[in-house]
């Protein structure tokens, strides 16, 4: 810093601005010259700030975007949203939302839903389904296929039901619209849940 402050004593401040900003410039071209044909892969969190052309996002599917945690918390859900809402800015012209029927995850196959956020869009967006195709077999374990093939427990709910949750413990439901419910639990205060996908069961 003290030598380039010598060299543009006599020069002034704005000589000095003038050259960097040239300098910063320049830079930015060989930056964007040496991108092109190229694939910048990155996250959600990563890109914030950035934009780009063409942005294709992976993996809008349930447990993924939004994570399975969410489902436990509405603002959790919120949070997912708008991080959602993030990558789908990052593009410029064209953006891609992409989601698998099936994917190989945490060594088992899951078959998770399309994101809830793909329903939210306005129907004025253009969404198109491709063809179905296969990258090949995978061999499972009797277990991981177990797993994978086992359906999702949804329990009938009522307000005033008791429920038992894997993390939460005991509950009782105060509010029920849809798949989302508000339970208390004692000890852990009031949770927004969706009950299509948390861990709970109906007591008596």
């Amino acid at each position: 810093m003290l030598s380039v402050a010598k060299q543009y004593q006599d020069q002034g401040l704005e000589d000095f601005l003038e050259e960097v900003a040239l300098v910063s410039e320049n830079e930015s071209s060989d930056t964007e010259d040496k991108s092109k044909g190229s694939i910048t892969l990155m996250t959600l969190h990563s890109a914030k700030g950035l934009e780009f052309k063409t942005v294709f996002m992976v993996g809008l599917e349930e447990t993924i975007l939004p994570h399975s945690r969410a489902h436990y918390d509405q603002k959790d859900m919120e949070e997912e949203r708008r991080l959602c809402y993030v990558g789908m800015t990052r593009a410029r012209e064209v953006l891609y939302l992409l989601h698998a029927s099936s994917r190989i995850l945490y060594g088992g196959v899951q078959h998770n839903p399309p994101s809830r956020f793909l329903s939210e869009m306005s129907d004025s967006t253009n969404l198109v389904s491709s063809a179905e195709f296969s990258m090949g077999e995978y061999n499972l374990t009797p277990q991981q296929q177990k797993n994978s093939d086992e359906p999702r427990y949804v329990p009938e709910l009522s307000e005033g039901d008791e429920v038992s949750h894997q993390i939460f413990g005991k509950g009782v439901v105060l509010d029920l619209v849809g798949d989302n419910a508000t339970i208390y639990f004692k000890g852990k205060g009031t949770k927004k849940l969706d009950i299509s996908f948390a861990p709970i069961e109906k007591l008596g």
